[in-house]
């Protein structure tokens, strides 16, 4: 926006100015700024990542529907009871990378 800002007044209140002593640059700033633009379109278009909404979305309703479901149980577990439960997840995970993770439970599938 700033750049086409920056373009609109070049044109209008710089370029009238300048055409006379210098002509290829008041040709040539605002190709170049119009190119600019363009690649900045296309990376737009392209979603680099920064230019769209994040893909990560949050967790909440899929938090919401373990607890339903009773798998997830912050409200009534004590603190204790949660770390333990995530240290079990996370030794199980470490077991199961440790054995050969996804490589191994693909091939049993295979």
């Amino acid at each position: 926006v700033v750049a086409a800002y920056n373009l609109v007044v070049f044109t209008c209140v710089v370029a009238p100015r300048v055409w006379t002593s210098w002509p290829i640059l008041t040709i040539t700033w605002p190709a170049l700024m119009a190119l600019v633009l363009l690649l900045w379109l296309l990376a737009l278009l392209g979603d680099p990542g920064w230019s769209q909404p994040k893909a990560l979305l949050p967790q909440v309703e899929r938090m919401r529907q373990q607890e339903r479901e009773g798998r997830l149980d912050f409200g009534r577990q004590s603190l204790g009871d949660q770390i333990a439960s995530v240290a079990a997840i996370d030794e199980a995970l470490r077991e199961f990378f440790e054995a050969g993770g996804a490589q191994e439970h693909g091939k049993e599938k295979g």
